[in-house]
C-alpha cells in the first residue's frame, strides 16, 4: 500500500489521504457483448499525482519527522491546518494524523488540535493535557463519539499531555454541539458559583432541554427534533434569551469567575442554541461546527495556529 499527501493550492487547508493503487496488468481480460471494460486511468491524473503527492515510508507517530518536512512550505504561515479522512475509524489514517500533529506542534508551533466531537466535554480532556487532572481513557469515553474513542487517539492524547510536560503547549478543543448535556450543566455551575441570584430563572429557561439532554452514562429516549414546533421555538427563545444575558453580563462575570472560564460558559450557552437550531433545522451543523472553530482560533490570539 503506497501512502501519500496531496499538495494543495490553497494553504488554508491541508487534506490528508490513504490511497491504494493496483497496477495495471497487460491481461485485458475478458471481452465481448456485455462485458465491460474499464477505462485507462487518464495520463493526466496520472501526472497530477506525481506532481502533487508526497511519500513517506512509516505511518508511526514516534518516527515520522523527515518525511513531513514538505509541511514547512506546504503550510507556510497559514493559521489553520485541516486534517481529512476518506473513512472514519481507518487506523492508518488516525496515525496519520498524529505524526502531523506531532509535526506542527514540534516544528511549526501550532497551539491547539480541535476534533469534531463535543465543546464541553472537550474541556475536560484539555485540562488533563494541560495539567495532568483526570484519567484520560474516562475522559475520552466522555468523548461520545466513537472516531475519537480509539487506541490511536488515546496515543495521541498522551502525547499532547508529555508535549505540555515538557513545555510545549499545545490545547485539546471539540467544536461540535451535538450533546447538549454537560453545556447545561457548565452554564448553571458558573452562575451557581459568581451570581445565585439568576440561577432559578435560567435553570426554568433550561427546562426545555432537560428531557432531549443526555448525562454521562444515558442519552434521552426521544429526540428533541419530535418535539412540537411551538415548544421548540419558545425553547429557542429561552435558550437565546439566557446566552444573551450572560453575553450583556460579560465584565462583571468574567471579574467573578475568571476571564477564561466566563468564555467557557459563553461558548456552553452559544452551544446550547446551536443544538437546538440545528434540531429545528434553523442552522446546519456544518454552520455551527464552523462558527465555533473560528470562535476556538480567536480564542488563541492573532498569533494562535490552530489544527482541525
Amino acid at each position: 500500500m503506497s501512502r501519500w499527501i496531496t499538495s494543495l493550492p490553497v494553504q488554508v487547508a491541508l487534506v490528508f489521504l490513504l490511497l491504494a493503487v493496483g497496477a495495471c496488468s497487460d491481461d485485458a481480460g475478458p471481452t465481448g457483448p456485455g462485458v465491460e471494460i474499464e477505462p485507462a486511468i487518464p495520463a493526466a491524473a496520472t501526472a497530477w499525482l506525481q506532481d502533487n503527492v508526497h511519500t513517506f515510508e512509516s505511518a508511526d507517530p514516534s518516527e515520522n519527522m523527515e518525511d513531513l518536512a514538505f509541511l514547512q512550505e506546504l503550510v507556510g504561515d497559514a493559521r489553520v491546518v485541516a486534517l481529512g479522512e476518506a473513512t472514519h475509524g481507518t487506523q492508518e489514517f488516525q496515525q496519520m494524523k498524529d505524526c502531523i500533529v506531532r509535526y506542527l506542534v514540534r516544528e511549526m508551533r501550532f497551539d491547539a488540535l480541535a476534533m469534531e466531537v463535543s465543546w464541553p466535554e472537550a474541556n475536560r480532556m484539555d485540562s488533563y493535557v494541560r495539567s495532568g487532572v483526570g484519567e484520560p481513557e474516562t475522559l475520552q469515553a466522555g468523548l461520545y463519539f466513537f472516531l475519537a474513542r480509539t487506541q490511536e487517539v488515546l496515543d495521541m492524547i498522551g502525547w499532547m499531555r508529555s508535549s505540555n510536560a515538557t513545555g510545549t503547549p499545545v490545547g485539546f478543543y471539540g467544536f461540535d454541539m451535538q450533546y447538549p448535556g454537560m453545556a447545561i450543566e457548565t452554564v448553571e455551575r458558573f452562575l451557581a458559583a459568581t451570581d445565585s441570584s439568576v440561577v432559578t430563572e435560567v435553570a426554568a429557561r433550561l427546562d426545555c432541554l432537560r428531557p432531549y439532554a443526555n448525562t454521562p452514562t444515558s442519552y434521552p429516549p426521544e429526540f428533541y427534533d419530535a418535539a412540537p414546533p411551538e415548544y421548540r421555538d419558545a425553547c429557542h427563545e429561552d435558550l437565546t434569551w439566557v446566552h444573551d444575558a450572560l453575553a450583556a453580563r460579560q465584565e462583571d462575570l468574567s471579574a467573578l469567575g475568571g476571564t477564561e472560564s466566563f468564555q467557557r460558559t459563553l461558548r456552553s450557552a452559544r452551544v446550547l442554541v446551536q443544538f437546538e437550531e440545528m434540531s429545528s433545522g434553523r442552522q446546519s451543523r456544518d454552520d455551527a461546527m464552523a462558527e465555533n472553530a473560528l470562535w476556538l482560533l480567536d480564542q488563541l490570539g492573532p498569533d494562535g495556529k490552530l489544527i482541525l
